[in-house]
């Protein structure tokens, strides 16, 4: 979908996607992270699309890789907190979400093992944190998917791409 959104008119511009993917191969397909990660690790591909935590779990096992941002930004996976309309316990829900939002896990949860992207503006990366993350300044160059577009086409994407490109 990000092909669609980078070279075509949008994420649902299906003929876009196979083209330009078409124009890619070879490559590999990996199944999931780890497994993109176990490629990597053996050499058996040079270069991978991967997501920063998991990037960190190979660069704490010592393995010779790079992690960087891709031009013209990397992709933000939008996540969020709730609280259930009447929950039994509103305030601690409340209480929760403020803490979870605040400096103190916000920094925590940037650090190692978990490298989270702070949502929090007052957190400073650390020179170890910023190699893997984006800076709250760099987040409106962030590239995020429309999800009410995305989430109905996700199933036909998955089956085509797998049946067009898997192993």
């Amino acid at each position: 979908m990000l092909i669609g959104k980078l070279f075509g008119s949008g994420e649902s511009d299906l003929d876009t996607i196979w083209k330009k993917l078409d124009e890619l191969q070879p490559f590999v397909v990996a199944s999931n992270p780890e497994a993109l990660s176990q490629l990597l690790e053996n050499k058996e591909i040079g270069v991978a699309i991967n997501w920063s935590t998991e990037t960190a779990v190979s660069l704490d096992k010592g393995y010779n890789i790079e992690f960087t941002f891709p031009k013209p930004a990397g992709i933000a996976q939008v996540g969020c907190y709730g609280i259930l309309k009447n929950t039994a316990n509103p305030d601690m829900a409340k209480k929760y979400v403020n803490s979870a939002l605040g400096t103190d896990f916000q920094t925590a949860m940037s650090q190692p093992p978990w490298y989270f992207a702070p949502v929090n503006k007052n957190v400073k990366l650390s020179a170890e944190s910023a190699k893997l993350l984006p800076a709250p300044e760099d987040y409106p160059n962030l590239i995020t998917i429309d999800l009410a577009t995305a989430l109905p086409l996700r199933q036909q994407l998955t089956d085509q791409f797998i049946r067009d490109y898997g192993q």
